[in-house]
């Protein structure tokens, strides 16, 4: 069984002259040869206030000695989520990033050999592309307890835009203009109107507020083209009283986006709701 050291690459700080403020996530190293890099726990929007698509991928690379590294495991897909000024909004899994199995706690890389590895992270903003930076790694030694490389390598710290193509190919695209903290009822009698951007002509938007288990509204528009689609919520004072009978009640908006080539989308918003 081999064991491990962890080995530390500093992320270069030039990334976030290029991009918005992130820190990378922390990796934990296992008897056994198993690394499990955990998400960002920061990414902030790039226009400061959000919500914003984001993704990260994280890939294994390993020394090869110098300054010299070499693609190891780079089978992790995308994983998603959307981040505000104040942290990452809630999806239907949770808050945070989440991917093909739902919402995401940590990535798995087992079955790794003996030697020294790091992490390249890559970063996906909506707004200006995929970056990657470089975070700390591990060290598994060999049955003799020896490194099989130079123990002097290190990693390139400075961080750069990926190639051409190299975002998610499933990006979300999901955001809203302006996502409410409360909502009063006399704005949702005359109707309250979000504006979501849409992935592309033909792409189904929908919103839908809800309380608890309870839909209160939804509308649904088929986008024409790239531009943001306004949808237009609306509900009636008598169904107001009917399930909002408290002066302060939790709401729901969800936001979903179906695009032409059958990719989907969803974030959540909580709401306040107040009578007047």
């Amino acid at each position: 069984m081999a064991a491990w050291v962890l080995t530390t690459a500093a992320a270069a700080s030039a990334a976030q002259a290029q991009t918005p403020y992130y820190e990378l996530g922390v990796v934990q190293c296992l008897n056994g040869g198993e690394m499990r890099v955990y998400p960002p726990p920061v990414m902030r929007p790039s226009d400061g206030s959000g919500p914003e698509a984001v993704a990260w991928s994280p890939k294994i690379v390993v020394s090869t000695g110098g300054d010299n590294v070499a693609d190891y495991n780079t089978s992790a897909p995308w994983y998603q989520a959307s981040t505000t000024s104040i942290g990452y909004a809630f999806t239907p899994y949770g808050r945070g990033f989440y991917g093909p199995r739902g919402q995401l706690a940590f990535v798995p890389f087992p079955g790794i050999a003996p030697g020294r590895y790091f992490v390249r992270h890559l970063l996906h903003w909506q707004s200006i592309g995929t970056f990657y930076a470089y975070g700390p790694g591990c060290d598994f030694l060999g049955p003799d307890g020896t490194l099989p490389l130079p123990a002097s390598p290190t990693v390139p710290t400075t961080p750069a835009p990926a190639p051409a193509g190299g975002g998610p190919a499933s990006s979300p695209s999901l955001l809203a203009s302006a996502a409410p903290s409360w909502l009063s009822w006399r704005r949702l009698r005359r109707g309250y109107t979000l504006r979501v951007r849409s992935p592309g002509a033909g792409a189904r938007v929908s919103a839908r507020l809800s309380v608890g288990p309870r839909l209160l509204a939804g509308r649904t528009r088929t986008a024409r083209s790239a531009a943001p689609v306004a949808l237009t919520l609306r509900v009636s004072q008598r169904r107001l009283r009917l399930h909002v009978r408290a002066r302060f009640r939790r709401a729901t908006i969800t936001l979903t986006v179906r695009s032409a080539a059958g990719q989907t989308s969803t974030t959540r918003h909580r709401v306040t709701l107040r009578r007047g």
